[in-house]
């Protein structure tokens, strides 16, 4: 990726009034990914790291689309806290290799399992060498919520690592085939997963909120992009970010 589009990147923050940096580390299966970190500012630096992964077919900028106030990372930045914000292997951000090359299909060959195992780890490594904190919190959507259960499952040394993982609009999805993937994906979300979500947190220990959004019109990219997001969900997630933090 070129220069010019971190910089661009980072711009979006710095443009808005925050101080940000951009780190990149490799994965222990040689995928070269990129982290953004938004400093806290504030009277009260909490200086907690935050660890937040957008979903599938994005990037990590769609996290900034609509500015201070609104946008979950800078509503946490401006209570003090350190947010990270992730760039899975293969996006716009965290195009790169040790030693394969893009145009190589061996490069493409990843899951959400190997995210989940090989990217996962290596951004709450970096975040915490940077932070010099023992652990971190989690903020994964969709996609990243996913590839966060299967690290935790699968790797619970690292799950060790985690303080409070919240997770937006959990999906576990297997798509049937590629045609009209979009509208199998929204079907699938609004018809199955509220279900085996609720019958996943009963089985999980230690869950601290399972919270339904009561706006029936708040769909799963409203999530992120929601023009309402702030008051419909962000609220909720800073005040669990916030109790958990105080305990």
């Amino acid at each position: 990726m070129s220069r010019f589009k971190i910089w661009k990147y980072c711009m979006l923050a710095l443009q808005d009034g925050y101080l940000a940096e951009t780190y990149r580390t490799i994965t222990d299966d040689g995928y070269i990914i990129q982290a953004t970190r938004i400093i806290g500012r504030g009277k009260d630096l909490k200086n907690q790291p935050i660890l937040m992964m957008h979903g599938l077919l994005s990037a990590s900028d769609d996290w900034l689309l609509r500015g201070p106030h609104r946008d979950l990372p800078y509503m946490l930045a401006d209570l003090g806290y350190d947010v990270w914000l992730g760039d899975w292997r293969g996006n716009c951000f965290s195009r790169g290799h040790v030693s394969l090359s893009t145009s190589d299909s061996r490069y493409w060959n990843t899951t959400y399992y190997f995210r989940g195992i090989h990217d996962l780890p290596a951004f709450i490594d970096l975040v915490l060498n940077v932070s010099k904190y023992d652990r971190l919190v989690y903020v994964g959507y969709s996609f990243g919520t996913t590839s966060f259960m299967v690290m935790a499952s699968m790797l619970p040394n690292y799950a060790e690592k985690i303080a409070l993982a919240v997770l937006l609009s959990p999906i576990g999805v297997k798509l049937e085939n590629g045609y009209h993937f979009v509208e199998h994906i929204a079907r699938e979300i609004v018809e199955s997963v509220p279900e085996g979500i609720l019958k996943l947190s009963k089985q999980l220990p230690n869950v601290v909120l399972l919270k339904k959004i009561e706006y029936e019109k708040f769909g799963h990219l409203d999530f992120v992009v929601g023009k309402n997001a702030e008051n419909v969900l962000y609220k909720h997630v800073l005040q669990t970010i916030v109790d958990f933090d105080n305990f």
